[in-house]
């Protein structure tokens, strides 16, 4: 093989032959060095071989490829469709990962403490060469949250790594106007109401327009609020009929977004003169504490006005403990009631459980003729005359006897109603004796069977300690006699020893 050529359309890559000529039957290495760019790894590269041949010239091809050494190059990146976004919002996020090794990455996991407490993604491979996208659906909560996505992958030498990207803020957008509302008397040019609007969300709000339940403009031009400021409006409410006022708040936010509040709702009625109307409210003890644990009052209502009121409730007011309450709560029990009470005095005498000597607060509510509610309170003291000495047991039961008395008929006299009374309570006293006579018996059985229980007890006790000793005896000293039965019960057969004659 003479004038030998080496060629290669791969820029960068000559070999000098100088027309080498190789003998029959030999061989001859020819070498260069060359730089390969990025894209010529893992490509074939081809390289043209001539010479002649006696004269003849001839050609051949060869190729090699050089491949990428095995490596792991991890990248990744983090979008969010939004970063500002209302409580309650869906915001996709996206964690793309990108493999510029030349073998696949197995990444362990992809964290996003900030938005989840669970892992975003496990156990996941990313090919060379082709990105891997991981969306995630994160819902807004009521703040502002970082992201600070964490991926943790192994390289190509087994090794685990930790891809940690930078911080991306989420903005909870806030749109949100406080309103207070205050309701004043009412007058013969209508209920007064006072509006405080204030912004307490995190952007401004324009456009804002308050109306009441009928559609009434509680303002006039609309108008804006910036964080932190505020607005106060006033608007008087004046119906012949019950209303019940609710108002509405309209605006929009800093992002296009419509905003609306609803207050709750506030009662209006019609406007009655207060000098038509007139109360007083009083209690009396009349009958004092008696063994029951009961007094009787007297209510007083004189209604000194001119208009006829309704719905009279009089009720006892206390303080009681209720369970998983630190503190009392107060508490109304209802003791009469009077669906209408004309002008004038309206007098009714009620039995009231007391118990024992207190201070007792009565209540009573009643409403005019639009329907406004008023309520008077009276105190009185619940006390007992004397030392109760059992006597007031005794009015009690005539009062019993008195009842079954006129129950049973006019045709019985008093004499034989008490009879009959006395009667039924000897037979109550009866039955109670029988029953506590066969407790008792009953308990006597119990104890003799235990006495008896003890002494059979004792008794076998005694008989193994003897049978023990018996056993002992025979053991020490041995008898040349015959043996002892060994079916005979030692407890009960009796062993007689002769003294040794110590001369023999």
């Amino acid at each position: 093989m003479e004038n030998l050529r080496i060629s290669s359309a791969y820029s960068g890559i000559e070999f000098n032959t100088h027309g080498a000529s190789i003998a029959p039957g030999s061989s001859q290495p020819f070498s260069v060095t060359a730089g390969l760019s990025e894209a010529a790894l893992g490509q074939a590269l081809t390289f043209d071989v001539s010479w002649t041949e006696n004269g003849e010239a001839k050609s051949g091809t060869a190729s090699v490829t050089v491949q990428k050494e095995a490596s792991t190059s991890l990248t990744a990146s983090f979008s969010a469709s939004k970063t500002q976004a209302s409580q309650g919002e869906v915001v996709t996020l996206t964690y793309t990962l990108t493999n510029a090794g030349s073998v696949p990455v197995k990444v362990t996991s992809v964290v996003d403490k900030g938005v989840s407490s669970k892992p975003i993604a496990e156990k996941v491979t990313v090919e060379p060469g082709s990105p891997l996208a991981i969306p995630f659906e994160y819902t807004m909560g009521s703040a502002t949250v970082t992201s600070v996505p964490v991926i943790t992958y192994v390289d190509s030498a087994g090794a685990t790594q930790t891809l940690t990207l930078k911080e991306t803020t989420l903005g909870m957008v806030m749109s949100k106007l406080s309103v207070e509302v205050t309701q004043g008397e009412p007058s013969v040019n209508g209920v007064p109401f006072s509006l405080l609007l204030t912004n307490n969300g995190n952007q401004k709000i324009s456009a804002i327009q308050v109306k009441d339940e009928l559609g009434n403009k509680v303002n006039g031009a609309e108008f804006a609020l910036a964080i932190g400021e505020s607005r106060q409006l006033s608007y008087t409410v004046l119906s012949d009929a019950e209303r019940y006022v609710v108002f509405t708040v309209t605006g929009k936010s800093a992002s296009g977004e419509a905003y609306e509040n609803t207050t709750k709702s506030y009662v209006v009625r019609k406007y009655i003169d207060p000098a038509l109307l007139g109360i007083d409210f009083n209690a009396a003890v009349v009958e004092t504490l008696n063994a029951a644990g009961s007094i009787k009052v007297r209510f007083s209502v004189n209604n000194t006005g001119s208009l006829e009121m309704s719905n009279l409730i009089i009720s006892e007011k206390k303080l009681e403990q209720k369970e998983g309450e630190e503190q009392p709560v107060e508490t109304l029990t209802e003791i009469t009631r009077q669906e209408s009470v004309p002008p004038g005095l309206f007098e009714t005498e009620q039995a009231v459980y007391v118990g024992e000597p207190r201070e007792l607060t009565f209540v009573v509510t009643l409403s005019d003729p639009a329907g406004n509610i008023y309520t008077y309170t009276a105190y009185i003291t619940a006390d007992s005359v004397g030392v109760y000495d059992g006597s007031g047991a005794e009015v009690v039961q005539q009062e019993v006897i008195e009842g079954l008395g006129e129950r049973i008929g006019t045709g019985i006299s008093r004499a034989l109603s008490v009879a009959l009374v006395v009667l039924a309570v000897l037979i109550v006293l009866a039955v109670i004796a029988l029953v506590i006579l066969g407790q008792l018996e009953r308990k006597q059985k119990r104890e003799a069977a235990r006495r008896r229980a003890r002494r059979e007890k004792q008794r076998r006790e005694q008989l193994r300690q003897q049978q023990a000793d018996v056993a002992k005896t025979i053991a020490n000293r041995p008898i040349a006699s015959a043996p002892v039965n060994p079916g005979v019960d030692l407890g009960d057969t009796q062993i007689h020893r002769r003294p040794r004659d110590l001369g023999q």
